[in-house]
């Protein structure tokens, strides 16, 4: 359906156009009339017709200038020009302007008709090409998702795409140097489902994917890891670093579960990505660190790699409740060698900088303020300044760093009990409802890892296993009752499969259901208590 709009000073021959056209084209589902230029512009302040029919002279107005206004404001309209005056000036104007058609009055009906249907025609023709478009963007993008698919698993199989190059071509993307990112959770101590594990990875490559601005490939489906291809204009160490720096920030201010970088040699061709994936593969297995670059192990003689945010890196010690890792950071960084600074002032500020970026690397994992407010961070900066000499200096800061330890222990252990305390009253209010690590980790704004990781740590079994253990728990009294049935009992407690009910019941408490019903005591529930 269209809108037409008429544009006649004279009463009479608007009149007659309006039921020309009303007569002729029920395909017009509004059509509007004006007088003058001022109630046109006040009606397109409201509407936006498709075809208008303009008269050249409008009283004090022409109608060739309201067109080239109506045009600035509305590119796509279809105007019409009927005039009086057969002069060249008007007619070569109009065509300067973009305007559809140009009519001589007195204009016949036929003709009228013949030139109002061309441009219907007109906008048949480009809302169709408009709609194939669409569909066509439509189908390029699931085409671009599903070969981005198929090649980053093809990497991993050792099967290149045979158009590869044209396809990324297409996409304007280019592949003059590519470098694998492959990240490995060491998620040994958490017990998480295939199908949890498979939504964790999700949601951690979407928001380092998110936060890159080069083009970035993803793949959580073919590994046990998350496997990154950063494509870039040129190689640059920067670059590597900056893009480990945004891996980590994620996983660390994210997901509270340990984990390793591999990182391959940067390589121009898409022949070489699967060599340089098995290469980062072969480094994640050389290497007990976080960072694990290949080129580390690839090169003629060793070099160890300087952590590209030492802050972070002591930060996340300090978290993990490393000491032993925490000392040796403390003394390879040697912050205080005097090969490394001038003097003793130039040292201090060093480590003031640093002790000051570490408590804010803390407070932004902990979601906290406590450092930057405590009496202990102004100490240790007191302490710094004090220092008479380099290797007092050194003390220092390893001193006030253990005593970071403590502190940072004892709010993680206050924050993780807080938070599951909160998940076991939800839980114990909640535990008849279809519940999921998902749904409770949402319910309670915090990631599904990080729930796993606290409530695991203060209750020594995982959240699924709680659940279930409050299930059963209230399934007890339930099956004590007269003529109780096992099927009722089970949806009642939230389970959605009987059989699954009996499996859970007799794996917690040595006995089925129905033997249960029968005993005469009743076998205890593990300790649900913090």
């Amino acid at each position: 359906m269209y809108s037409l709009l008429i544009v006649e000073d004279e009463k009479l021959e608007r009149e007659t156009l309006y039921d020309i056209v009303q007569s002729n084209f029920p395909v017009f589902r509004k059509v509007w009339t004006c007088d003058n230029a001022d109630a046109v512009l006040e009606l397109l302040q409201s509407d936006s017709p498709d075809i208008i029919l303009m008269d050249i002279h409008l009283g004090n107005a022409n109608g060739i200038d309201l067109s080239q206004i109506i045009l600035r404001q509305l590119p796509n309209v279809r105007i019409i020009v009927i005039s009086a005056f057969d002069q060249f000036s008007y007619a070569q104007k109009a065509v300067k302007l973009g305007i559809a058609d140009y009519l001589l009055k007195p204009v016949s009906t036929p003709k009228l008709l013949n030139a109002i249907e061309s441009q219907i025609q007109f906008l048949d023709a480009q809302r169709t090409a408009l709609r194939e478009q669409l569909k066509q963007e439509n189908h390029l993008a699931r085409l671009k998702d599903a070969f981005f698919s198929s090649f980053m698993n093809g990497i991993v199989r050792g099967f290149l795409h045979p158009y590869a190059e044209d396809m990324f071509r297409s996409f304007h993307i280019s592949t003059e140097c590519m470098q694998l990112f492959v990240v490995k959770f060491l998620s040994e101590e958490y017990e998480f489902s295939e199908s949890e594990t498979a939504v964790i990875k999700k949601l951690a490559a979407d928001k380092i994917q998110a936060s890159f601005e080069l083009p970035v490939l993803q793949d959580t489906m073919s590994t046990e890891e998350i496997i990154f291809c950063i494509f870039a204009q040129s190689e640059s160490p920067l670059q590597e670093q900056c893009a480990v720096e945004k891996i980590q920030h994620v996983l660390l201010s994210e997901y509270h579960i340990p984990f390793q970088i591999g990182i391959s040699d940067p390589v121009s061709s898409l022949n070489d990505l699967t060599a340089a994936y098995k290469h980062t593969l072969g480094a994640l297995q050389l290497s007990d660190g976080i960072i694990c670059r290949y080129s580390d192990y690839s090169a003629e003689t060793g070099r160890t790699v300087p952590f590209s945010n030492p802050a972070g890196r002591l930060a996340e010690l300090l978290l993990k409740q490393d000491r032993e890792q925490l000392l040796a950071q403390i003394a390879f960084l040697s912050l205080t060698s005097p090969q490394n600074y001038r003097d003793l002032s130039a040292a201090k500020a060093a480590v003031i900088s640093l002790w000051l970026e570490t408590a804010r690397e803390l407070e932004e994992r902990l979601s906290s303020k406590s450092f930057s407010k405590s009496d202990f961070l102004i100490q240790a900066v007191t302490d710094f300044i004090n220092a008479s000499n380099l290797t007092s200096l050194n003390a220092s800061f390893e001193q006030n760093a253990l005593q970071a330890l403590d502190i940072t222990g004892n709010q993680l252990h206050e924050k993780t009990n807080y938070i599951a305390r909160r998940a076991q009253k939800f839980i114990a209010e909640h535990y008849t409802e279809t519940l999921s690590l998902q749904s409770i980790s949402d319910t309670m704004r915090i990631s599904p890892y990080y729930l796993c990781h606290v409530f695991k740590h203060s209750l020594g079994m995982g959240v699924m296993e709680y659940l279930n253990l409050c299930r059963i728990n209230a399934s007890k009294q339930m099956l004590r009752e007269n003529n109780a049935n096992i099927k009722t009992v089970a949806y009642a407690v939230g389970f959605s499969d009987p059989n699954y009910f009996c499996r859970v019941f007799k794996k917690i408490l040595g006995i089925t259901p129905s033997a249960y019903k029968n005993s005469e005591e009743s076998p205890a529930v593990p300790s649900q208590e913090l």
